[in-house]
């Protein structure tokens, strides 16, 4: 979150701090990831990269078809 609010991304830190954190999901050969911050979404593209064929799961969409569901948003 906070490399995204300073702006750092799409760079060689955040393919480090990509790589950090999501090493043991690469390795598990996960299918989906939710990105369960509203921040992660900028970071799709590079998470990508590093994890390959994957399936990201925005929470903010998934949050808004559920609401539209309750007639809460249009």
């Amino acid at each position: 979150m906070p490399l995204v609010e300073e702006g750092v991304v799409h760079n060689e830190i955040t393919d480090l701090v990509i790589k950090r954190y999501l090493e043991r999901v690469k390795a598990e050969k996960v299918g989906t990831v939710i990105l369960g911050c509203t921040h992660y979404p900028v970071l799709a593209d590079d998470i990508r990269k590093y994890l390959g064929r994957v399936n990201l799961v925005e929470s903010g969409e998934v949050l808004t078809e559920e609401l539209k569901g309750l007639n809460l948003v249009s």
